[in-house]
């Protein structure tokens, strides 16, 4: 039905989102200010509860999805800081992350959702 099409939509379409890299400064209480990165963001598996996904259909035509305590895994992420100034500490490295607790509200013509069902089938079709 409907619930497990936007069940499985979730868990496909997250999976392929592109995560931007993340950058920027940060000034600490003692007047020091570290630079920061993280790269290579990749959801490499995500888990998304049938019972914690709540789907209605408006009469406009509109389908509202609020899918909740959702968990995924970031696999091989790289990350670094650099401290500008004494005692000028820095690091980098690799890591993996496991997040829960996400939640997720949209929005959408229900035609919008059947195309983007589609589309993701489409994608995972054997060539």
């Amino acid at each position: 039905g409907l619930l497990d099409q936007v069940v499985w939509l979730l868990s496909t379409d997250l999976l392929a989102a592109q995560v931007p890299s993340i950058s920027g400064s940060l000034s600490t209480s003692t007047g020091g200010v570290f630079n920061y990165a993280l790269a290579d963001l990749r959801v490499s598996s995500i888990t998304v509860l049938r019972d914690k996904v709540a789907v209605m259909c408006g009469e406009d035509g509109h389908l509202v999805i609020k899918a909740t305590e959702i968990r995924a895994k970031v696999c091989g992420f790289t990350w670094l800081y650099k401290q500008r100034g004494a005692p000028h500490l820095k690091d980098a490295g690799a890591a993996d992350a496991d997040i829960g607790g996400l939640s997720i509200w949209l929005a959408m013509p229900l035609a919008r959702f059947h195309a983007l069902v589609r589309r993701q089938r489409q994608r995972q079709a054997p060539a």
